[in-house]
């Protein structure tokens, strides 16, 4: 039974929760290196920086400090029209096969 539900703002709930990751898991985050490679190591936050956030649509913020942050970009097109697309076109819909065929 739910006793009490508090409204929250998405944007702030993505920065607050990028925040809790970076810090409680080293691994959780990566900067992209010169050849598009993924880089682990663990250092402090490094500002700025972009959380982008893929759903039923995607938004792009930039993050400017630990709290402070704006949305610079986005579309009502997310993963989910993404994936049933390609179910409607390719009859695939598991998203590591449609990453697969996209670098074919």
């Amino acid at each position: 039974k739910i006793e009490k539900l508090e409204k929250a703002d998405e944007m702030e709930s993505l920065v607050t929760g990028m925040n809790f990751l970076v810090e409680e898991f080293s691994d959780s985050s990566f900067t992209l290196g010169r050849n598009l490679e993924k880089e682990f190591e663990a250092q402090p936050q490094e500002y700025p920086h972009i959380l982008v956030n893929i759903g039923s649509g995607v938004s792009m913020l930039r993050i400017d400090g630990y709290n402070k942050y704006s949305r610079v970009g986005g579309s009502m097109i997310g993963g989910g029209t993404f994936v049933g697309l390609s179910n409607l076109l390719l009859g695939v819909h598991d998203f590591d096969k449609i990453h697969d065929l996209c670098k074919k």
